[in-house]
Protein backbone atom coordinates (compact mmCIF):
# COMPACT_ATOMS: atom_id res chain seq x y z
CA UNK A 1 0.00 0.00 0.00
CA UNK A 2 3.05 2.24 0.92
CA UNK A 3 4.39 1.71 -2.34
CA UNK A 4 1.06 2.49 -4.24
CA UNK A 5 0.65 5.35 -2.57
CA UNK A 6 4.45 6.77 -3.05
CA UNK A 7 3.94 5.68 -6.89
CA UNK A 8 1.28 7.59 -6.93
CA UNK A 9 2.90 11.03 -5.33
CA UNK A 10 5.25 10.17 -8.04
CA UNK A 11 3.34 9.76 -10.69
CA UNK A 12 1.03 12.75 -9.74
CA UNK A 13 3.84 14.74 -9.53
CA UNK A 14 4.79 13.85 -12.86
CA UNK A 15 1.77 14.88 -13.88
CA UNK A 16 1.28 18.15 -12.00
CA UNK A 17 3.62 17.49 -11.04
CA UNK A 18 1.50 15.48 -14.55
CA UNK A 19 -0.55 14.78 -17.09
CA UNK A 20 -3.20 12.72 -19.28
CA UNK A 21 -5.46 12.91 -22.50
CA UNK A 22 -9.19 11.54 -23.12
CA UNK A 23 -10.91 8.95 -25.57
CA UNK A 24 -13.66 10.00 -28.17
CA UNK A 25 -15.96 6.97 -27.88
CA UNK A 26 -19.31 6.47 -29.14
CA UNK A 27 -20.77 6.64 -25.57
CA UNK A 28 -23.24 9.16 -25.31
CA UNK A 29 -22.41 10.07 -21.80
CA UNK A 30 -18.67 10.53 -23.04
CA UNK A 31 -16.98 13.85 -21.87
CA UNK A 32 -16.30 16.36 -24.13
CA UNK A 33 -12.94 17.32 -25.33
CA UNK A 34 -12.53 20.97 -26.19
CA UNK A 35 -10.82 20.80 -29.89
CA UNK A 36 -8.10 21.43 -30.72
CA UNK A 37 -7.08 19.85 -28.39
CA UNK A 38 -3.06 20.80 -29.22
CA UNK A 39 -4.21 24.36 -28.77
CA UNK A 40 -6.29 23.71 -25.62
CA UNK A 41 -4.54 22.06 -23.58
CA UNK A 42 -1.01 24.93 -23.47
CA UNK A 43 -0.42 26.55 -20.47
CA UNK A 44 -0.41 25.99 -16.31
CA UNK A 45 -2.60 23.23 -14.84
CA UNK A 46 -2.84 23.24 -10.81
CA UNK A 47 -3.21 19.83 -9.45
CA UNK A 48 -6.54 19.24 -7.95
CA UNK A 49 -6.36 15.75 -7.11
CA UNK A 50 -6.38 11.73 -8.20
CA UNK A 51 -9.00 9.41 -8.70
CA UNK A 52 -7.41 5.47 -8.40
CA UNK A 53 -10.19 3.13 -9.86
CA UNK A 54 -12.52 1.86 -7.76
CA UNK A 55 -11.60 3.65 -4.69
CA UNK A 56 -12.57 7.87 -3.66
CA UNK A 57 -11.72 11.06 -4.93
CA UNK A 58 -8.13 12.25 -3.09
CA UNK A 59 -7.62 16.25 -3.08
CA UNK A 60 -3.98 17.38 -3.59
CA UNK A 61 -2.27 18.64 -0.41
CA UNK A 62 -0.47 21.90 -1.75
CA UNK A 63 2.13 22.31 1.17
CA UNK A 64 3.15 25.77 0.14
CA UNK A 65 0.69 28.29 0.24
CA UNK A 66 2.64 30.68 -2.22
CA UNK A 67 3.14 28.24 -5.08
CA UNK A 68 0.58 24.96 -6.14
CA UNK A 69 1.82 21.61 -7.47
CA UNK A 70 1.57 22.14 -11.34
CA UNK A 71 1.87 20.98 -14.72
CA UNK A 72 2.46 23.87 -17.75
CA UNK A 73 2.18 22.05 -21.26
CA UNK A 74 4.12 24.10 -23.73
CA UNK A 75 3.99 22.93 -27.72
CA UNK A 76 6.55 20.38 -27.21
CA UNK A 77 7.13 20.24 -23.50
CA UNK A 78 5.40 19.24 -20.22
CA UNK A 79 6.81 21.21 -17.22
CA UNK A 80 5.89 19.58 -13.81
CA UNK A 81 6.77 21.95 -10.30
CA UNK A 82 6.37 20.44 -7.04
CA UNK A 83 6.72 22.85 -4.12
CA UNK A 84 7.58 21.65 0.15
CA UNK A 85 6.10 23.64 2.91
CA UNK A 86 8.89 25.86 2.58
CA UNK A 87 8.21 26.59 -0.67
CA UNK A 88 11.08 25.38 -2.24
CA UNK A 89 11.40 22.92 -5.68
CA UNK A 90 10.89 19.05 -5.00
CA UNK A 91 9.95 17.96 -8.11
CA UNK A 92 11.35 19.80 -11.07
CA UNK A 93 10.25 17.83 -14.44
CA UNK A 94 10.77 18.80 -17.86
CA UNK A 95 9.89 16.51 -20.41
CA UNK A 96 9.10 16.68 -24.18
CA UNK A 97 5.79 15.17 -25.25
CA UNK A 98 4.20 13.75 -28.20
CA UNK A 99 0.39 14.37 -28.95
CA UNK A 100 -1.49 11.86 -31.12
CA UNK A 101 1.00 8.97 -31.35
CA UNK A 102 -1.67 6.29 -31.13
CA UNK A 103 -4.27 5.94 -33.02
CA UNK A 104 -6.63 8.86 -30.91
CA UNK A 105 -5.77 12.14 -31.46
CA UNK A 106 -6.26 12.50 -27.67
CA UNK A 107 -3.42 10.44 -26.65
CA UNK A 108 0.16 11.48 -25.86
CA UNK A 109 3.40 9.84 -24.38
CA UNK A 110 5.69 11.15 -22.16
CA UNK A 111 9.37 10.80 -23.78
CA UNK A 112 10.67 10.03 -20.41
CA UNK A 113 8.78 6.84 -20.44
CA UNK A 114 7.97 5.83 -23.87
CA UNK A 115 5.76 3.55 -22.58
CA UNK A 116 3.68 5.65 -20.64
CA UNK A 117 0.39 6.58 -22.38
CA UNK A 118 -1.94 9.41 -20.69
CA UNK A 119 -5.27 9.71 -22.10
CA UNK A 120 -7.59 13.35 -22.07
CA UNK A 121 -10.71 12.60 -20.40
CA UNK A 122 -11.67 15.83 -19.89
CA UNK A 123 -10.38 18.83 -21.24
CA UNK A 124 -12.34 22.54 -21.86
CA UNK A 125 -10.62 25.66 -20.50
CA UNK A 126 -11.20 25.16 -17.23
CA UNK A 127 -10.58 21.38 -16.37
CA UNK A 128 -8.23 19.00 -17.83
CA UNK A 129 -8.54 15.14 -16.63
CA UNK A 130 -5.53 12.99 -17.31
CA UNK A 131 -5.79 8.93 -17.23
CA UNK A 132 -3.41 6.26 -17.13
CA UNK A 133 -2.55 3.14 -15.24
CA UNK A 134 0.18 2.68 -12.96
CA UNK A 135 1.78 -1.02 -12.41
CA UNK A 136 2.05 -2.07 -8.48
CA UNK A 137 4.52 -4.17 -7.32
CA UNK A 138 2.27 -7.69 -7.93
CA UNK A 139 2.80 -6.34 -11.57
CA UNK A 140 -0.89 -5.79 -12.18
CA UNK A 141 -1.89 -2.19 -13.29
CA UNK A 142 -4.56 -0.24 -11.99
CA UNK A 143 -6.48 2.80 -13.67
CA UNK A 144 -5.54 6.27 -12.38
CA UNK A 145 -7.40 9.68 -13.10
CA UNK A 146 -5.66 13.03 -11.97
CA UNK A 147 -7.58 16.17 -12.01
CA UNK A 148 -6.12 19.64 -12.86
CA UNK A 149 -7.56 22.94 -13.41
CA UNK A 150 -6.67 26.64 -14.46
CA UNK A 151 -7.79 29.96 -13.44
Amino acid sequence: MKFMKTTIVKTLLLLTLVLTLAGCSSDDNAPAIAQPVAETILGKWYAQGYKIKDQGYQTVVHLCAANRNYTEFTETHMIQRGFNAQCEVTNDLNAEYVLGKSSSANDFYDMIDSDKMFRIITLNNKTLILRTDITGLDGFGTEIDFYYTRE
